[in-house]
């Protein structure tokens, strides 16, 4: 314990904090000053060149002195061995869903194969009304499976913790949409009806789903013996916190074992459904946030499961809700002198972007396989834009990038990736190095229209349409 003045930095400690921590920390530490009398953190330390230490703390105001009460916990142990148990529970977890995800992307599957297969039949009498009604549904259709394959991806993620500024709203709409085929197959209404105001947390999102997706369907399985069961989410705001409860008025939990819920390796499922560390998990994930897991619950009576969690900050990040891309008509670059080069080693997808392009801004393009004919091009030829895929035979897209940045630096700032590969860690920071916007496939050809009228109108692109999944 630590006794150490309110009105300068923290000696010593303030020092060994990580760079980009000793800013949230200072910003903590005024509203410690101002508003509350103690606050509880979770930074790191580097405590020697290769030695990388995550803390827990509690720093609290003696208000009589105008000090502050450090108390610091090294859980750099702990910490790891939370993850590798999140790890592993997150893979049951994703065996729980992968039957019903399956099942969903197979109805979307449906009818875009048979409408595709019932235009193309020769004898095939539908109206163009008929078609293009055809159309939607499989775009419709099609737009769906690719949500549904994100938020499989996106839980799936390494438990490497990538905090972020986002609405909770969004999450738990995810979150009910993911495990949609769970309910139904339970014959459980999920209920969910949103705030009209944002709800900003900082949080990673993946592990925040992990720990709504084994609540909710905690929730579903308590219900199952009801006439009608039903699990309900609520998204609430109570001054500096953000609670997420999960209502179900199931079978409820008897004293003894409420007691017990959060032991781990205890639960009352049995063998086949878990190894019990579901709710221990959701636990310390919840701590690593600075919130907490609270349970309701009365034998026969139902349970209510409350997520609790800090209200982000505006100095954290300025999230605000991105709309939808907009293409202006006034501001398309039809029949201007443009030249674009696409690079991608799938002949269908160049095309498609081809013809999308000319269709939507009247643009002329270019269609290579690999980064090498790419280059030939270039070298042959004046291109106002480039659009790459990353992995490629022969040149990735990676290479290309620094070879125009070499080369040809003055379309460093009109080249823009395009990628399937949902990646891992290393993969997407080596993305995000680049400095150059990025649009995650499957896309809409109106967001890459969007996205390439402007760069061709400033030379740059709109980093959140760039950025979107």
């Amino acid at each position: 314990m630590a006794a150490i003045s309110a009105e300068g930095p923290l000696p010593g400690i303030y020092d060994l904090l990580v760079e980009e921590q000793k800013t949230p920390v200072k910003n903590l530490l005024a509203n410690l000053s101002r508003d509350k009398s103690s606050i509880r953190l979770e930074t790191l330390f580097q405590a020697g060149a290769d030695n990388l230490r995550e803390v827990h703390g509690v720093v609290s105001l003696v208000r009589e002195t105008g000090q502050l009460a450090v108390q610091i916990e090294d859980v750099t142990n702990r910490r790891k061995m939370e993850r590798r148990m999140a790890n592993d529970e997150k893979n049951i977890l994703l065996d729980t869903l992968v039957g019903g995800v399956a099942h969903e992307i197979n109805n979307k599957l449906t009818p875009i194969i048979g409408f595709a297969t019932l235009h193309m039949h020769p004898d095939d009498m539908s109206s163009e009304e008929e078609i293009r009604s055809s159309f939607q549904l499989i775009r419709d259709c099609a737009t769906e499976a690719s949500s549904i394959i994100a938020q499989l991806l996106q839980l799936s993620k390494p438990p490497a913790s990538q905090m972020v500024v986002s609405d909770i709203r969004q999450i738990v709409e995810d979150t009910v949409s993911l495990l949609r085929f769970q309910a139904r197959e339970a014959g459980c209404r999920l209920l969910f009806d949103p705030p009209a105001f944002d709800v900003p947390v900082k949080s990673d999102i993946a592990q925040l789903k992990q720990v709504l997706v084994n609540v909710v369907i905690n929730a579903i399985h308590a219900s199952r013996d009801e006439a009608t069961p039903e699990v309900k989410l609520e998204v609430s705001r109570e001054s500096d916190e953000i609670i997420v409860s999960v209502i179900d008025q199931g079978c409820g939990i008897s004293p003894e074992n409420l007691e017990r819920i959060f032991d781990p390796f205890f639960t009352t499922k049995g063998p086949q459904k878990g190894n019990g560390l579901g709710l221990s998990v959701c636990r310390s994930i919840m701590a690593m946030h600075s919130g907490s897991i609270e349970v309701v619950s009365e034998a026969g009576l139902g349970t209510t499961m409350r997520l609790v969690l800090p209200v982000a900050r505006p100095e954290q990040n300025s999230f605000r809700a991105q709309p939808e891309p907009t293409l202006p008509e006034n501001d398309l670059r039809s029949g201007a002198a443009t030249n674009i080069l696409i690079v991608d080693d799938e002949p269908w997808l160049g095309k498609m972007i081809q013809k999308g392009l000319k269709t939507e801004l009247g643009l002329d393009t270019v269609a290579v396989l690999d980064g090498r004919k790419a280059i030939e091009k270039i070298e042959d030829d004046d291109f106002d834009l480039i659009i790459s895929d990353v992995r490629m035979p022969n040149m990735d897209g990676f290479k290309l990038f620094e070879w125009v940045c070499k080369n040809r630096p003055e379309l460093s700032r009109r080249f823009l990736f395009i990628t399937g590969d949902a990646g891992g860690k290393v993969f997407n920071e080596r993305l995000s190095d680049l400095d150059a916007p990025v649009l995650r496939k499957p896309f809409d050809l109106r967001a890459l229209s969007y996205q390439c009228n402007e760069m061709l109108a400033d030379g740059r692109g709109n980093d959140s349409v760039a950025l979107m999944n």
